[in-house]
């Protein structure tokens, strides 16, 4: 969410969480084409004016909300490059499969086609900040002697991002090592 705009009282920021919450809840629950500004202000407990404050609109609000559920599990990375990715790939797991993030993200595939503008946000927001994260931690693990220099890194943030994806298309379960595996199938070819 941007920075309180104008002057004026300072925002609430339990009010903002409330609202990202709802709109995330909306989402998931009746999709992006079931889920309405009003519907959020309702569920929220606030008015649409207090919405509208904060975002143009509702595909400001969805791609803001979504980018803020995103960011979450990547703040505080530790560990050598190996961990720091298997971290990674576990909030991952965490927030698609386990949570309501690939219902989210079939919402955001279905409008693809009538909303272009809400599919490029969602990638501004949400897609390529995760992804610099994990190119970020592979250009440490360059610094630091863990992962080759050569390494096409960010090829390596999509090998390892899409791989969650790739299983949950399958219909597969995904066994509580899965992200352990998924890191360890492409180490060898990336440490350096």
């Amino acid at each position: 969410m941007d920075a309180a705009r104008g002057r004026g009282r300072p925002r609430d920021p339990e009010t903002d969480e409330r609202i990202v919450r709802c709109a995330l809840d909306q989402l998931a629950e009746d999709g992006y084409a079931g889920m309405s500004i009003d519907g959020v202000a309702r569920a929220a407990g606030v008015s649409k004016a207090t919405i509208y404050r904060r975002f143009t609109d509702k595909n400001d609000l969805v791609t803001a909300a979504i980018a803020t559920y995103a960011i979450q599990d990547v703040e505080d990375l530790r560990g050598d490059t190996r961990e720091q990715l298997i971290a990674m790939m576990q909030a991952a797991r965490e927030r698609m499969i386990d949570g309501p993030g690939m219902m989210i993200m079939r919402q955001i595939l279905a409008e693809a086609q009538r909303n272009p503008e809400l599919v490029r946000l969602h990638r501004e927001r949400t897609i390529q900040p995760k992804m610099a994260v994990m190119v970020g931690v592979l250009e440490q693990g360059i610094e630091r002697g863990e992962v080759r220099p050569d390494a096409d890194l960010q090829l390596i943030a999509e090998l390892l991002s899409g791989s969650w994806m790739a299983r949950w298309n399958r219909g597969e379960a995904f066994p509580p090592d899965w992200s352990e595996r998924v890191v360890d199938a492409i180490w060898p070819a990336i440490s350096a």
